[in-house]
C-alpha cells in the first residue's frame, strides 16, 4: 500500500500528520522516514510503502527503497553542520612540598559531571584568553595561561532548548597562582582539587583523559629534569 506522508523533523524527534510513524530501515515494518540531526524544525514529504500487506517487495518497491535511502543519506550529508567551538582551561597547581600536580576539576551546571572550565569564544578575546576567562568565573581562580593549546576534546552539549550539538573543546594550560572569594559562578558547582590520576577517572570524555595523561607525563619529565640541575 502506498503512502502519501508529510512530516516535519525536530533533532532527535518526528511527527507525522497520520497516525503512522516512519523509520527507514530494511528491518522495519514502514520505511521511509529519514533520521536526521538538524538545526531547528525542516519540512519533508515523501511516498512510503506498508510492508505488512505484501509477502516481499517486488523490484519496482526495491527500486524505490534504494531511491529513499540515498535520498536520506543526501538529506543527512545536507543538514550535516561542522562542531562548534569552545575554549577550555586545564587549571592546575604544583604543591611545594611534595612536587605533586593537582587538577581542578568542576561540575556542569546541566548534568552534574565532573569537566574543566570552558566556554564560548568572546569578541576581540584570543582564545587562550577566553580560557582564561571561563577559569575566573566558573571557578575563581587566576594564574598564567600558556598561548598554545594542549590538544582537543569533542562533546555534545544540549542547549537550553533541548537542541543538541557537537562542540570541540581548544584546551589551554592555566598554572593557578590565585584563588578569588567571589567569582561570576560562585555557588552554581562543586569544585575539587584532585591528582592527575584521579582527574582521568573523573572525566567522561576520552580524548580529555588523553590530554590530562599526556600533560601529567609533561610535567613530570619537567620535574625530573629540575632536580638534576
Amino acid at each position: 500500500m502506498l503512502l502519501n506522508v508529510v512530516f516535519c523533523t525536530i533533532p532527535g524527534e518526528y511527527q507525522g500528520t497520520n497516525r503512522f510513524t516512519f523509520i527507514y530501515s530494511p528491518l522495519n515494518k514502514f520505511v521511509g522516514k529519514y533520521h536526521i540531526s538538524t538545526y531547528g524544525t525542516q519540512f519533508f514529504s515523501t511516498q512510503c510503502y506498508d510492508r505488512s500487506k505484501a509477502e516481499s517487495p517486488t523490484p519496482k518497491v526495491n527500486r524505490q527503497l534504494a531511491i529513499l535511502s540515498r535520498i536520506a543519506n543526501d538529506v543527512q550529508l545536507m543538514f550535516r553542520r561542522p562542531p562548534r567551538q569552545q575554549y577550555a582551561a586545564l587549571c592546575y597547581r604544583v604543591k611545594k612540598k611534595t612536587g605533586d600536580v593537582e587538577m581542578l576539576l568542576l561540575t556542569s551546571r546541566d548534568t552534574g559531571r565532573w569537566v574543566i572550565p570552558k566556554g564560548w569564544p568572546m569578541p576581540g578575546k584570543l582564545s587562550h584568553e577566553v580560557a582564561a576567562r571561563e577559569a575566573y568565573e566558573e571557578a575563581g581562580v587566576r594564574g598564567t595561561v600558556e598561548a598554545t593549546p594542549l590538544g582537543s576534546f569533542g562533546y555534545d552539549k544540549v542547549l537550553k532548548d533541548g537542541i543538541q550539538v557537537a562542540c570541540r573543546v581548544q584546551v589551554y594550560a592555566l598554572e593557578v597562582s590565585e584563588l578569588v572569594k567571589n567569582f561570576k559562578e560562585k555557588g552554581e558547582r562543586s569544585m575539587e582539587w584532585v591528582s592527575c590520576d584521579e582527574a582521568v577517572k573523573r572525566v567522561r570524555e576520552p580524548e580529555l583523559r588523553d590530554l590530562i595523561l599526556a600533560f601529567a607525563q609533561r610535567m613530570t619529565k619537567a620535574g625530573a629534569s629540575e632536580e638534576i640541575k
